[in-house]
């Protein structure tokens, strides 16, 4: 077992760059920059000069989307389309080549195609639109396959001539200028293409049997092919490189994955090559090498080229390595904060397009502004940290919470600004929402999305936040015990040192994943380890990938490559000096062409992944401020870019994987069921088994141990239940036998409402109709749901599903798996009956004896529709907001032992994505180990004998769960990660709420003093203020409030309000909010508490307002399942 440690390779991390004393505006007059196109713009303004690039995966067919697949060269302020001739393999890339650029070989000279040319920028009144840069400062414009020759760089492959015009634009900032070499052609030579140019010359030629190697000189060539006589012979290239008189080996591939390198335009570096490589192949072919010469371009083209001299900001130059003390980083910098702060609004937040809240980039700016240490911004930044702490916006997204909690926490580390804490408390508090109860996180409040394997990556940013509180007196021991468990976690699903996108890790690979890609959600969680002290493996390995060679796959990962690549050279500026200057520079090229002349920073369409959610993190600040932290980095003025007093040696964790823990956990949870549900009546046998359960030691054969045990000891304690007398009431003795073997029986009531929807397709038809009928069956779909949601759908055909699972699989290979025919304990000889007492809906019993084969395999995604599923027994009509009760038996053998009962099944019983109801339903009494929104995606039951069983209620049982509280609970089994909170009905409804004395300032006050809300209370539009006495003086820790609009089939409004409470005389801030649900609060003792309501136009219902005081329990760091 490894020791506690701070990683070796993060030493060097301790120490600072050197700093020196030179004059970062020796070249460059930053004062007149600022007057002049540093001055203050809107930013609606900007964003119609920089309209965004097309941000989805790659279409590479889609003609109409690569026309916006733009590249910003912003040192020059133009915008761009990128012709590459790597890139013909991609068929709309080839449409959109300029034809006047191209002969019958395809395109002869790279380019990019002006497409915008932005106001007060050094091309503007220079370029125009539909001008074809050739050349840049004399130099043809080289494909990516030219640079980084010295070394290995990641991604390199897919990106294009972008590079080499950074390295060009960059020397040419050094030196204040840049010639730009344009064709500009009258439109009747657009259309017309080189013809006569160049043709194919064959240097090489071999016939291969079945296997030989090539070694072909290139001469002085521009382009090669290799080619194959016989397409069938199955030809393989392998290690194959071009090698120059220096011994420059440069690897041949192709831009595209799927592609193979025979037929492909492959370009010749400048100079004399020679290829080389390895060739296999099934069937005996012939080999040929061909290329094409370099050429000067046409004399009808040449008249028509143009030379530009634009006059750059002389902001200094990268050079050939990153220096963070370099004239250009300082420059660079300068200007990203200037901009940021000329751009702030005067309540001290930013304003963009974002699918979170203004404090989420305000935050991100706040710490970008904070990372310089520039006295300067101090104003700006307290500003912001005071916004973020009291704006009260009700942000459902985990990772925007999260940036909240990081900025504050900085914030007070950085200034020690005590007025802060209060708020800071109530932001812990309020992350506390997004931790689910398996110690991750997913896509927001109400759920992590994707039918519950979730994005976990805001589950990094939580525990970024919750670690450097921790290192503020805001922390509660409950809350460090809450995030040592999230770091722990973290270890399970990412041995390897990459977070994956769903909670499902599957990894046993204990060595680092090469690489830095996937940062979004690994970066925060490494560096969360790194400042509170982490689970071993996961930061020594994570420390090995952002600090080992080849960089150059920082933006890789899904939905936004900004938030990768900020997390990722922030992650690798903590692994030390040279790994930060390695890691930049291989992105020098990117910095620079993203910098616009004005300060902004752009973004540019890049092949790496999926990015459309570059769009909605309020652009262009998210990525503003990430890039000043980055250039700041070296400086270790924050917590998150390695100031040394902030750091934690790792905690000595043993190594489990996730699957062992999920399946070990969802034992303890069933087990813990059945215990509590037993209460005194539990057996002796059952007692046994389940101490040795609680006594296993994790560890990577923790799978392998849980499974011995429960081989010896579930089939003892099933049949000691089955054979006990005067069992608890309401539960079937079988159904508890279940628990403890680990199989139910998923039984669902789901309303198909394409059942009778015909596509209209035969059987024999096309891919391409498959395809349009399968687009319009989505449409219609839709449409139907719509109607179904507004009770517009008087019958619905229901589809009746019962089918048996198991989560208990004997291989370890099948963890995560349910299907019954690999499970741990063998289902044989199922029988299943169904009966309806009404008889409104089956007027006979349905009797099937199950095919358990033709359930293997099938895989639990969005409810099928239209299409019979295993499992499925019936369908009937049922009108809308109907409801019945189905009464269904099951007989079969469970390891050998008979079981057979009757339960009760309520319908309809509709699925969700990855979600399908369970039959058995075990009632129990219990709490909840803190405070959750009726919102929130999962609760910490605590059961009366102690144990805390981890629950998510997607049904959403109850408007909040208060600890201390009594409930009556429903709870069936679950998902991978949680069990399912079916019901929860308080016994103590009155608890923890304040007790009202007096109302003023609305009509029906009496609602609110005696907590009864029948019908609500409507108030008009304007302010209205609402004062609320209490009995005695209270901790007012939450606070719940439920609007409605008053015209019926209007959504919930937004109403600004504002809690206060009357502490020493004066009113005290409690909340800000703008919509409905239970909310923390600054916690203040008082006895008058007064709502303000900003009232809209048309009025609003008041449905409830409940002030809820401190929880009198006190749940110590326990163990959940």
């Amino acid at each position: 077992m490894m020791k506690p440690l701070i990683p070796s390779l993060l030493l060097t991390c301790l120490m600072p760059w050197p700093l020196t004393a030179e004059d970062a505006e020796a070249r460059f007059n930053f004062n007149a920059w600022k007057q002049d196109r540093g001055a203050v713009m809107a930013i609606n303004e900007w964003h119609k000069e920089n309209p965004s690039p097309y941000r989805s995966y790659f279409p590479s067919t889609k003609t109409e989307s690569m026309e916006k697949w733009y590249i910003n060269l912003g040192p020059l302020g133009i915008r761009n389309r990128m012709h590459d001739r790597t890139w013909s393999l991609f068929p709309a890339c080839k449409e959109l080549f300029p034809k006047a650029l191209s002969d019958e070989h395809g395109l002869v000279f790279n380019n990019f195609e002006v497409d915008g040319v932005r106001k007060n920028s050094p091309a503007e009144g220079q370029l125009q639109k539909g001008d074809l840069i050739v050349e840049l400062d004399g130099q043809r414009l080289l494909a990516a396959q030219h640079m980084f020759l010295d070394r290995a760089v990641d991604n390199k492959l897919v990106r294009g001539i972008e590079i080499h015009a950074g390295n060009l634009i960059d020397k040419a900032e050094g030196r204040g200028e840049i010639k730009v070499t344009v064709l500009r052609l009258p439109d009747e030579l657009k259309s017309k293409s080189i013809t006569g140019l160049r043709s194919w010359k064959q240097v090489g030629k071999s016939n291969i049997d079945s296997a030989g190697k090539l070694s072909v000189p290139l001469g002085q060539a521009d382009v090669f092919r290799i080619q194959a006589s016989n397409k069938k012979a199955g030809v393989k290239l392998e290690e194959v490189y071009l090698v120059n008189a220096e011994g420059v080996k440069m690897p041949v591939r192709i831009s595209y994955k799927r592609g193979s390198l025979l037929g492909a335009l492959l370009e010749v570096p400048e100079g004399s090559w020679t290829l080389v490589g390895d060739v296999t192949c099934k069937k005996a072919t012939e080999l040929k090498v061909e290329t094409l010469p370099v050429v000067d371009y046409p004399a009808a083209l040449k008249k028509h080229l143009k030379t530009v001299t634009l006059k750059l900001d002389a902001i200094g130059s990268f050079g050939d390595g990153y220096d963070p003390e370099c004239d250009k980083v300082k420059n660079y910098a300068a200007m990203v904060a200037h901009r940021l702060a000329t751009q702030q609004n005067k309540d001290g937040s930013w304003s963009a397009k974002s699918y979170a809240s203004q404090s989420f980039y305000t935050s991100a700016i706040g710490l970008a502004l904070l990372s310089t240490d520039n006295p300067l911004y101090d104003a700006n930044i307290k500003l912001a940290a005071h916004y973020v702490a009291n704006a009260g916006e009700r942000d459902k997204w985990t990772y925007s919470n999260g940036m909240w909690l990081v900025f504050l926490a900085e914030y007070y580390l950085k200034t020690k600004d005590e007025t802060i804490l209060p708020a800071l408390k109530m932001h812990v508090a309020n992350c506390r929402r997004f931790v689910m109860s398996d110690y991750t996180s997913g896509h927001s409040d109400g759920g992590p999305g994707y039918g519950g394997s979730g994005y976990i990556g805001g589950g990094g940013v939580l525990a970024l936040g919750f670690a450097l509180a921790s290192h503020t007196p805001v922390m509660s021991e409950d809350d460090q015990a809450v995030l040592d468990k999230m770091l722990s976690r973290v270890q399970e699903i990412a041995p390897h040192g990459k977070v994956p996108y769903g909670r499902s890790g599957k990894s046993t690979q204990t060595t680092p994943m090469p690489g830095q890609g996937g940062s979004c959600g690994t970066g925060p969680y490494f560096l969360a380890s790194l400042i509170r002290g982490g689970a071993p493996l996961f930061t020594e390995n994570a420390t090995k990938r952002y600090s080992t060679a080849p960089f150059g796959s920082a933006e890789n990962g899904h939905a936004t490559q900004t938030l990768h690549f900020v997390w990722a050279c922030l992650s690798t500026a903590n692994c030390g000096a040279e790994a930060h200057r390695q890691n930049m520079s291989d992105y020098l090229w990117k910095f620079t062409t993203l910098r616009d002349h004005d300060g902004f920073v752009n973004q540019n369409g890049y092949r790496v992944e999926y990015h459309n959610g570059d769009g909605v993190i309020g652009g262009p600040y998210w990525r503003m401020a990430g890039y000043l932290m980055i250039f700041n980095a070296h400086k270790r003025n924050l917590a998150i870019t390695g100031n040394p007093k902030f750091r934690t040696a790792a905690r000595e964790l043993p190594v489990v994987f996730h699957r062992d823990r999920a399946m070990y956990n969802e034992v303890m949870r069933s087990w813990a069921l059945a215990e509590a549900y037993l209460g005194d009546k539990v057996p002796s046998e059952f007692t046994t088994a389940v101490t040795a359960l609680r006594a296993i030691k994790p560890g990577e054969n923790l799978g392998t141990d849980l499974r011995a045990l429960l081989k010896q000891h579930a089939p003892v304690v099933a049949k000691s239940i089955l054979a006990s007398k005067d069992l608890p009431k309401g539960l079937a003795p079988a159904q508890l036998v279940e628990l403890v073997m680990g199989v139910s029986f998923e039984a669902s009531c789901h309303p198909d409402i394409m059942a009778d929807y015909d596509d209209g397709l035969g059987a024999r038809a096309d891919k391409a109709a498959q395809k349009e009928a399968k687009a319009k069956m989505k449409k219609e779909q839709k449409k139907r749901e719509k109607q179904l949601a507004a009770g517009k759908i008087d019958k619905v055909s229901h589809r009746l599903v019962i089918r048996p699972v198991s989560r208990l699989q004997a291989d370890s290979e099948k963890a995560g798996g349910m299907d019954v025919g690999t499970a741990l304990f063998t289902v044989k000889d199922l029988i299943i009956e169904v009966a309806d007492p009404s008889k409104d809906y089956l007027k006979k019993p349905l009797r099937e004896k199950v095919n358990l084969a033709a359930l293997e395999g099938f895989k639990r995604g969005k409810p099928v529709m239209g299409e019979k599923v295993p499992g499925q027994l019936h369908v009937f009509d049922m009108k809308s907001g109907a409801q019945g009760r189905l009464l269904v038996k099951v007989t079969y053998s469970l390891a050998g032992i008979p079981i057979s009962y009757t339960a009760p099944m309520d319908i309809p019983a509709p699925e969700a994505r990855g979600y399908v109801p369970i039959l058995c339903r075990v009632p129990v009494k219990g709490t909840v180990s803190e405070d959750y929104d009726g919102r929130s995606y999962c609760a910490l039951i605590q059961l009366e004998t102690g144990q805390l069983v981890g629950c998510e209620h997607r049904n959403h049982p109850a408007k909040y769960l208060l600890a201390g509280s009594s409930y009556d609970f429903e709870i069936s089994p679950g998902s991978t990660w949680a069990h399912d909170l079916r019901a929860a009905k308080s016994l103590t409804p009155d608890h923890r709420l304040a007790r009202v004395t007096s109302v003023e300032g609305v009509k029906d006050g009496q609602k609110l003093h005696d907590h009864r809300y029948d019908g609500g209370i409507e108030l008009e539009e304007g302010t209205r203020i609402i004062t609320i006495d209490l009995e005695k003086a209270e901790a007012i820790q939450r606070v719940f409030i439920q609007l409605a609009a008053l015209q019926k089939g209007k959504g919930a409004p937004r109403v600004p309000h504002t809690f206060e409470a009357m502490v020493d005389g004066k009113w005290t801030l409690l909340r800000k909010g703008f919509i409905s649900g239970m909310m923390p609060v600054i916690a203040n003792n008082t006895k008058q508490v007064r709502l303000t309501l900003e009232v809209p136009k048309g009025g609003v219902l008041l449905q409830e307002v409940n002030l809820i005081t401190q929880s009198p329990l006190v749940r110590k760091p326990a163990m959940s399942w």
